[in-house]
């Protein structure tokens, strides 16, 4: 599991105070973060003792340490890699971190143009049902006497869509008369 011929506390001193430093958390916080997850409860002098190599580190300590940076137990008995690898590591991860928020607006903006399609339709649908237009009635713009390709405000198109029903009203009515006509 070592790398080198330190001892494993030793090691394990030094990559706690070094993976605290690089994560900028303080020997405070570290302490009370172990403490919130229920692990030994130390203070800062502790932990400080601890990373000196003055105090010894009880296992628990050490598992409750390295869940509280969040880093495996086994890594934190290994030697830090090269600082160019760490570089790298930490590019990496930015770059993943950066896709991931790349993807989550992607997937929001999708979402709110989605509700406001949805939210538009809606619309469109109760004001079918306000001019009398079933909304299951396939209606082309030419019949609502609207030309493809330009845009309308909401109400023109209400104002098509009655104009609309009205004619089809009168159709329908025309019909009727038609046939109670004799023969």
């Amino acid at each position: 599991m070592q790398e080198s011929d330190e001892r494993p506390e030793t090691v394990f001193a030094r990559r706690m105070r070094e993976v605290r430093d690089d994560s900028a958390v303080s020997q405070a916080a570290l302490a009370a973060v172990m403490a919130a997850a229920g692990g030994p409860r130390l203070d800062s002098t502790a932990i400080t003792r601890m990373e000196r190599g003055t105090r010894a580190i009880r296992l628990c300590e050490a598992v409750a340490v390295a869940r509280a940076l969040n880093v495996p137990l086994g890594d934190m008995l290994r030697p830090a890699p090269p600082l160019t690898e760490r570089v790298a590591q930490a590019g990496k991860a930015a770059h993943e971190a950066r896709l991931r928020e790349a993807e989550a607006t992607a997937e929001r903006g999708w979402a709110e143009d989605r509700h406001h399609q949805l939210r538009d339709l809606l619309e469109h649908h109760r004001m079918l049902e306000r001019v009398g237009i079933s909304p299951d009635e396939l209606v082309t713009l030419d019949e609502l006497g609207l030309e493809p390709g330009k845009s309308y405000s909401m109400a023109e198109l209400g104002d098509a869509m009655q104009a609309f029903a009205r004619r089809e009203a009168e159709d329908e009515s025309e019909a009727s008369d038609g046939d109670s006509a004799p023969r």
